[in-house]
């Protein structure tokens, strides 16, 4: 994402930046070349160190900027994305969870310090643990479905409303 950045969002000029991601990251504990794995502490500071630097590039431009937590994943996504492994059990997701859960941590504050807006999806779509995806919000474990969205949707909407942002 921070390497499109400048192309798909700073030279539109858009009035805010909408910045969701970090979920995708956390495949690389999973990665099937053991030398593009990463530990769980490699893959928070990367997320950190990214979602920062669009922050600022945003700011840097004069648009603001609308830091999203990071999505929690479910409990039966296959491990890989390759045909010939998707019957093979994903062994990460509570370590995935639990990186996820953190990286929002530092996310939140982070856009406090920056003075940027934050969105918290993830206190509305996890279970009773507070990290895993409840299974009714998406179809694979992974990506929401219209119910998900539709939380999604509220949240945005409530939260952007505090700042004065409708839409």
């Amino acid at each position: 994402m921070l390497r499109r950045f400048p192309a798909d969002v700073i030279q539109l000029k858009p009035k805010y930046a909408h910045i969701l991601g970090g979920t995708n990251n956390t495949w690389k504990l999973d990665a099937v070349e053991m030398n593009q794995r990463r530990t769980s502490e490699q893959i928070y500071y990367d997320i950190l160190r990214d979602f920062t630097m669009m922050v600022q590039l945003s700011k840097e431009n004069g648009i603001m900027p609308i830091v999203d937590s990071c999505l929690p994943t479910g409990r039966n996504i296959p491990c890989f994305n390759f045909r010939v492994l998707t019957g093979y059990p994903n062994y990460s997701t509570g370590t995935r969870n639990e990186l996820l859960a953190a990286s929002n941590n530092a996310l939140k504050k982070m856009a406090v310090y920056e003075n940027a807006v934050y969105i918290d999806y993830h206190a509305y779509l996890v279970g009773a643990d507070g990290k895993t995806l409840r299974p009714e919000l998406a179809d694979d474990s992974l990506h929401p479905n219209v119910l998900g969205y539709n939380i999604m949707a509220d949240v945005l909407c409530n939260s952007l409303s505090q700042y004065g942002i409708v839409i």
